[in-house]
């Protein structure tokens, strides 16, 4: 079992979110559901999630804006090929 990095006597209970060492509960710093091992990580984290979170949502919207291409390319097809069949069909 893994020890704390500051506490080598004593047994780790957790992992730091961001920078994955091992912690014993009297090293644990807490934000909502998360655990860190120092605010320093905190700070860490909070910075790369914000960048993480912007990377996600541009990524979202260009697979957004590629389906709604790939919708009117294939609805105009679909449009052009009636138009001829109609033309062709009504001479």
């Amino acid at each position: 079992m893994p020890v704390c990095l500051k506490h080598p006597d004593r047994e780790s209970t957790a992992r730091c979110c961001s920078c994955g060492k091992p912690i014993c509960r009297e090293c644990v710093v807490r934000r909502g559901r998360s655990v860190f091992c120092s605010e320093q990580c905190i700070e860490e984290f909070m910075r790369t999630t914000g960048r993480t979170n912007g990377f996600i949502a541009r990524e979202r919207a260009f697979q957004r804006k590629k389906l709604l291409v790939r919708l009117l390319t294939t609805f105009g097809i679909a449009i052009a090929a009636l138009a001829f069949a109609w033309y062709y069909l009504h001479r």
